[in-house]
């Protein structure tokens, strides 16, 4: 079962969580596993992990999240997050990484105006 899915423009993949509830260690596993595939077959230099359809996750996701992230240095691809709602901003905060992983800001809509990045150090300091 797929747990993510992609869209690019060539500049820019978008990647999209089709799970609301990321919190069973093997759909965490899971995701992962897709999310680091996506990666290492793309050729964009920004990826924007796209939070719009998750309603929770686990503190456990957020080594998830950190090995993505590590991954994507790696690769030398700038990781972006987008569209986080409340209760994974509690997650964050709880984890002390509310200040790292926040919300862009939104339009009157609620809709993204930009998206922000996942500091390189602040992050990696977490996973410490």
């Amino acid at each position: 079962m797929l747990h993510i899915r992609s869209t690019s423009d060539g500049k820019v993949l978008r990647v999209h969580f089709t799970e609301a509830r990321i919190l069973d260690e093997l759909v965490i596993r899971q995701v992962q596993d897709e999310l680091l595939r996506v990666l290492k077959a793309t050729q964009e230099p920004t990826v924007v992990l796209d939070f719009r359809f998750v309603k929770s996750l686990s503190s456990s996701a957020l080594g998830m999240l950190v090995r993505v992230h590590r991954r994507c240095k790696h690769l030398r691809t700038a990781l972006k997050l987008c569209n986080i709602g409340e209760e994974i901003q509690k997650v964050f905060k709880i984890a002390g990484l509310d200040e790292v992983l926040r919300n862009p800001p939104t339009d009157p809509r609620g809709h993204p105006t930009e998206v922000e990045s996942l500091p390189n150090s602040s992050l990696g300091r977490a996973a410490e």
